[in-house]
């Protein structure tokens, strides 16, 4: 039976996800997304696992924070960082060892951060706007995601397009455009 105090609910999702569950990653991910009492008592439960770990999240729409990049940190949730961008940020990834920020922009902008020092590195036009299409955002309104590779040397997107790019973070340069005959909504380094 499934507990329901969200102190017991957090302990029963961080124990199934720190043992490799996905679907309670995802879960997790969800809950800490919609900031749910249940995700912060998870939250406090993972970070002395993490060694000192930090949350991004982006701003809302229509807010001030809406094209701002949030860091925060793990255990107390207090705002430690902001990334700021002048359009709606729509998707994040985090590189191995924290060095580089990826974000994708509303209008299909790719944006490269350096995490320690906050300081905007480039920006790369990802993917032709079509509405509210290109890297950013489907015609349904679903968002794609960005992948680092695990050394954190390149960025890999895919746009909502049938195309899959990757460029290299330190240069900011297109390395591989694939065209796979069908939409791609995700990606991820293995």
């Amino acid at each position: 039976m499934q507990a329901t105090d969200p102190a017991a609910r957090a302990r029963d999702l961080t124990d199934a996800a720190t043992s490799g569950d996905r679907g309670a990653l995802a879960r997790l991910l969800t809950a800490v997304e919609n900031r749910t009492p249940m995700a912060e008592a998870a939250l406090r439960l993972l970070y002395p696992k993490a060694g000192g770990a930090h949350i991004v999240g982006i701003g809302r729409n229509g807010t001030p924070d809406g094209g701002t990049a949030i860091v925060r940190e793990v255990s107390s949730l207090r705002r430690v960082a902001e990334f700021p961008h002048d359009k709606e940020l729509m998707n994040l990834a985090l590189s191995p060892q924290d060095r580089w920020l990826a974000a994708g922009d509303v209008d299909g902008i790719l944006v490269l951060w350096d995490f320690k020092t906050h300081e905007k590195v480039w920006e790369k036009p990802e993917a032709p706007r079509r509405g509210h299409a290109g890297i950013a955002q489907s015609d349904d309104g679903s968002r794609i995601g960005l992948a680092f590779s695990p050394d954190g040397r390149r960025v890999a997107t895919a746009n909502f397009t049938t195309t899959l790019k990757v460029f290299d973070v330190a240069g900011g340069v297109e390395i591989l455009s694939v065209e796979l005959g069908s939409l791609i909504r995700k990606v991820m380094f293995s």
